[in-house]
């Protein structure tokens, strides 16, 4: 059996950054056979979340590399430089932690997040120095892109199975499969992939939550054609409609002959039996219309069924005519590869791949970045008119990401040379969803070729799942939780990393008590700087004693303030929450999406302001905060927010536009597991084709 191929993975500091490629590792490894590595860089500071969070799957290794010094930074320095300059002084142990995967392994790709492209330098060395040639580098990248088009490919991907009888679903890795279940699960994808591509978005949803291809199958037929029961019932309920046929007390033969529109020819009858006649006919014909439609309507989704299993039949032979010649292809470029690289022991051809954690909108201005750049002078918040990028909402500048709000500043330098760096990567990955963003992607897949950018892959939404085990001592939140009514709860929280002053988190107190809304509030100690938790550092000090005196006493049958964590994904799916109050973090986000909680939107730092305005203002699922001079939310607003968005009807109308995105989003989260849009998902298969 050939050993499963590897992929290395660097995240740059922060939790926010590793939890998402984590997840994306997950999926690699269960759904497409593939090893994982991080290589994590080490800051200096505590790094035991980090270290807790990767003790997942044992397919999913780590490697801590030494810490960086940041001596001769100044005090003041923005946490984009500090994050950029740890990937940057970690490189030399980054490169001999690939060289060792490489020489041991089938490593063929290496994944980074958002700050990371200066990394694609190791990936180079690996394909252009004495390794192997260009020309092998090319071929390689021609079998890349023909396993792209192998849409429904099934060599690598896992499924969900029930091991040894339990009703539980549980995640069981392929190479625990038996070649039956190997085949059986093989036709069940090409078969449930092909009804996807048939049905309509309105059917796609209706058969969303079946696990196999028949089962689907059987829903739709019913839901079409009915059972026996069904067209039993249908019958029936037409001979009583028949039986029960007759005239009113106060209605009149004339009357009743105009009601039935139907006029006898025959003379010959007396009155009495005229009338029966004219009675017992037209209800028969009254019968044998409506028998008549039942069969219109019954032929027409016949008719609809076959167009399906048309359709189902067609797609099948074009994967099959496309694998065939797919597979031919890939001989071809097997025998160039061989007569190329020789006997060589060890070929690598490490690919360089970009994870974007946050919206393809954020995507869009990174690209475009070094040319607003190159044509302004001044700060971009003062702009004197929004920007806009193909496909997305137009942005003020004083929204644009914070580290570019100083120009002069040395994360604003850091941030400029990564972005030009982005085109460098063989693809990039993109945590979002056509439905969520349809003209940013829609842009990309146009427009992304004619300005020399990589593919652009929506491989969203890739958010927690969450478990009991993680709950730990926690248990207090959900067990107040389960004491409220339905939507009740407003959820508050401002991340990992976010923070706020002692000024506004008074007023955020004083808000929630002016509201009566039931909260549960996750508070940090606060600080003047708003991402004073970023790299994990907290204040020695209780968050609750810096809350307004007797604030805990007066809202004790309203609210529940936890410090510092709380089980997020948990609350989120909880049916008592009706809302959350957010840093728009984008984690979050798409954790909101995916339950369908309606937000207000508090963007603190980052590109938070930027998913805001696609939260409020293009997808309006959110209401955002309105800050005075000092740039404080003060309390009435607060108490305005909670109050219309669990109390006031505007609440609803939110609820109901975030549920509309709640649907394709769960689609798209399945979908997404087994997703062909993985860049480099299908080429563990391809070994067993490249013998080198």
């Amino acid at each position: 059996m050939e050993p499963a191929c590897q992929v290395a993975i660097v995240p740059t500091p922060g939790l926010g950054h590793l939890i998402p490629l984590l997840e994306l590792a997950k999926r690699l490894v269960v759904h497409h056979n593939f090893t994982v590595t991080f290589l994590i860089p080490n800051d200096g500071t505590n790094l035991t979340p980090q270290k807790k969070v990767l003790e997942v799957l044992e397919s999913i290794s780590s490697t801590f590399l030494p810490p960086v010094n940041f001596d001769d930074l100044p005090p003041e320095s923005k946490v984009e430089t500090k994050i950029a300059l740890t990937l940057a002084r970690s490189l030399s142990a980054v490169r001999a932690s690939v060289k060792a995967l490489a020489e041991s392994a089938r490593l063929v790709a290496l994944v980074v997040d958002l700050f990371g492209p200066e990394a694609f330098d190791v990936a180079i060395e690996f394909n252009v120095v004495g390794i192997y040639s260009a020309k092998v580098h090319f071929i390689y990248a021609r079998i890349f892109g023909l396993s792209l088009a192998c849409l429904f490919e099934m060599k690598t991907c896992g499924m969900l199975l029930r091991m040894d009888g339990s009703s539980a679903r549980i995640l069981k890795p392929r190479k625990q499969w038996t070649d039956e279940e190997v085949r059986d699960r093989n036709c069940d994808f090409k078969a449930r992939n092909s009804l996807y591509t048939a049905l309509s978005k309105k059917e796609r949803v209706r058969i969303s939550h079946c696990d196999m291809a028949k089962q689907a199958w059987d829903l739709l037929q019913v839901t079409y054609e009915g059972n026996k029961k069904v067209r039993g019932q249908k019958l029936q309920r037409l001979v009583l409609e028949f039986e029960n046929m007759q005239m009113g007390e106060d209605e009149s033969i004339d009357d009743f002959h105009a009601r039935l529109m139907y006029v006898t020819k025959d003379d010959t009858l007396d009155e009495e039996t005229n009338v029966k006649c004219k009675q017992l006919y037209h209800a028969s014909k009254i019968v044998l219309r409506k028998n008549y439609t039942l069969e219109k309507e019954i032929d027409s989704l016949r008719e609809e069924k076959e167009k399906i299993e048309l359709q189902f039949e067609t797609s099948v032979k074009e994967w099959n005519v496309e694998r065939t010649n797919l597979v031919d292809k890939i001989k071809v470029l097997q025998d160039e590869v061989k007569s190329e690289v020789g006997d060589k022991e060890h070929v690598s051809n490490v690919l360089p791949y970009l994870f974007f954690p946050t919206s393809a909108m954020d995507l869009w201005f990174v690209f475009e970045l070094p040319k607003l750049d190159e044509t302004t002078t001044c700060e971009y918040r003062d702009l004197p008119e929004p920007v806009q990028y193909s496909g997305c909402v137009p942005l003020h500048g004083r929204d644009l990401a914070d580290p570019v709000q100083d120009r002069s500043n040395d994360a604003y330098k850091a941030l400029l040379r990564i972005s030009k760096r982005y085109k460098s990567a063989a693809g990039i990955m993109v945590n979002s969803f056509a439905d969520l963003e349809p003209g940013a992607f829609k842009a990309f897949k146009e427009q992304g070729p004619g300005l020399g950018l990589p593919p652009v892959y929506p491989v969203g939404p890739v958010t927690r799942t969450g478990s009991a085990d993680e709950l730990g001592g926690e248990n207090k939140c959900l067990s107040w939780l389960d004491r409220q009514l339905k939507g009740s709860v407003l959820f508050v929280s401002f991340g990992s990393g976010g923070t706020l002053t002692t000024e506004q988190m008074n007023e955020l107190a004083l808000g929630h008590e002016m509201s009566r809304v039931k909260f549960l509030w996750v508070s940090r100690s606060p600080n003047e700087k708003q991402n004073a938790t970023f790299f994990g550092a907290r204040g020695s000090n209780d968050p609750l004693s810096f809350l307004p005196e007797g604030f805990l006493e007066r809202t004790k049958d309203v609210g529940l303030v936890v410090t510092c964590w709380a089980p997020q994904v948990q609350i989120l799916s909880h049916r008592l929450t009706g809302g959350f109050l957010t840093h728009c973090g984008w984690n979050s986000t798409l954790e909101s999406i995916v339950h369908g909680v309606p937000l207000i939107a508090w963007p603190l730092y980052a590109e938070q302001k930027m998913n805001a305005v696609l939260l409020a203002e293009d997808l309006k699922v959110a209401w955002r905060v309105k800050v005075n001079e000092k740039g404080i939310v003060q309390c009435q607003e607060i108490s305005k927010y909670a109050e219309g968005l669990i109390e006031g009807d505007e609440g609803r109308v939110l609820k109901k536009k975030m549920m509309e995105l709640k649907e394709p989003s769960i689609i798209f989260y399945f979908t997404s597991l087994f997703s062909p849009y993985l860049p480099f998902a299908h080429i563990s298969s391809l070994y067993q084709y490249i013998a080198v």
